[in-house]
């Protein structure tokens, strides 16, 4: 399995500063939250911008992320001159064999970010039913003050 490619994800050039980066996964975040995306099913795409944003802000797991990414494009840029895909994929696979710290951190990365998507898809479908509820409720309390109105109108008018 190749790792993806973090800095496309959040749409920004490599190397990128931690400023940049915050700032391009608060984009991306917004981008693709659901609120904004109402009827769209974007948590996959949700999921890619957390996991992104989880191992390029910190400064270490960005490194060793980073040595796998020099690596990688640099070779694949060469064999895109000398199409040869064969070495590629064995670099690649090398690459990700020799990195075990980075290959964990991105399960976990992953793990993290599957957590948070869901946490934020599910609490926007609870502010949703929520304020569904509460609308439910005022046109309820609207419908009982419109009925006492009526109800005190007709007594005070059968009075006089």
């Amino acid at each position: 399995m190749m790792h993806k490619d973090y800095y496309s994800i959040l749409e920004i050039e490599y190397p990128s500063n931690p400023i940049s980066i915050k700032s391009a996964y608060k984009t991306a975040a917004k981008k693709w939250h659901p609120d904004l995306n109402k009827g769209v099913d974007t948590k996959i795409q949700m999921q890619e911008v957390i996991e992104a944003y989880l191992i390029l802000k910190d400064i270490k797991h960005k490194q060793e992320y980073d040595i796998f990414y020099e690596k990688f494009y640099s070779i694949k840029n060469q064999n895109s001159y000398t199409n040869t895909t064969n070495t590629t994929n064995n670099t690649a696979s090398k690459s990700k064999s020799n990195n075990e710290n980075l290959n964990r951190w991105i399960n976990e990365a992953k793990i993290k970010a599957r957590k948070m998507a869901s946490e934020i898809f599910e609490e926007s479908s609870h502010i949703v039913s929520q304020t569904f509820t509460n609308l439910i409720f005022l046109l309820g309390f609207l419908l009982l003050a419109f009925f006492v109105i009526k109800i005190i109108s007709y007594v005070y008018w059968s009075l006089i």
